[in-house]
């Protein structure tokens, strides 16, 4: 079982296609390139990010045959960081099964758009292996309960409970969530959208005061560089 994790970019939108079929199960061969994926989130061609399954299917967790699961666990937790944190919108596309690993992702992701039947939760995992720094801040605690407590659920039960942004048929979840990303990033400058981005995540993880300085300096930058291109169309 080799399988691997594909980058590309498609209009602006970075896709991560986790392939591993039929059921896209992780192994510590496949999350080990850390460099790889903050490399391809830094490129300055990438304006957001999608995440999802090969096929129909979104991951179904791990391998039970992993040798060494703490080694795996280890490279997910640094993987949702760099989801959590990520300098661009970020959505997963969850069809199928989406269980332990596989859920541990895409609930990094600031965003879910998921099919109604979609399977979603800790199963064998019992619980999450990475959640102070990343889930409470991000999803709030009543749904961060929800993620300790629910089990698995469907697509639909997870919307209700503000885990999914909203639930598509399965055919249509990358349409809808490409349709998204591009409501989010049309029309504005790859910087523009990394500023936001990074002052969300300071919001997130700085003091308000020290947050506030940090956005002042990042709306000064912004201001300066839309007027250096406003001057050079002129």
């Amino acid at each position: 079982m080799q399988g691997q994790i594909r980058f590309t970019i498609e209009e602006k939108i970075g896709r991560i296609t986790i392939s591993n079929p039929p059921g896209n199960l992780l192994t510590p061969k496949m999350t080990e390139d850390l460099d790889g994926l903050r490399n391809f989130i830094d490129d300055t061609a990438v304006k957001a990010l999608l995440i999802h399954g090969e096929g129909n299917q979104f991951c179904a967790g791990s391998s039970d045959s992993i040798p060494d699961e703490k080694s795996l666990i280890d490279q997910l937790k640094a993987i949702c960081v760099i989801l959590a944190y990520a300098p661009v919108p970020v959505v997963a596309a969850v069809e199928g099964t989406c269980l332990d690993a596989g859920y541990l992702l895409a609930i990094h992701c600031p965003t879910i758009i998921a099919s109604p039947d979609a399977a979603m939760g800790f199963r064998r995992w019992k619980g999450p292996p990475v959640f102070d720094k990343t889930i409470l801040p991000s999803r709030g605690i009543k749904a961060s309960f929800n993620i300790l407590l629910d089990g698995t659920i469907t697509g639909a039960e997870a919307e209700k409970k503000g885990l999914v942004e909203k639930t598509v048929p399965s055919s249509q979840v990358i349409a809808a969530s490409r349709h998204y990303l591009e409501n989010l990033i049309d029309n504005r400058s790859p910087a523009l959208v990394r500023a936001v981005m990074e002052s969300i995540h300071n919001a997130r993880r700085l003091p308000l005061e020290h947050a506030l300085q940090a956005e002042s300096v990042l709306f000064d930058t912004i201001v300066t560089s839309a007027a250096s291109v406003s001057e050079k169309a002129g």
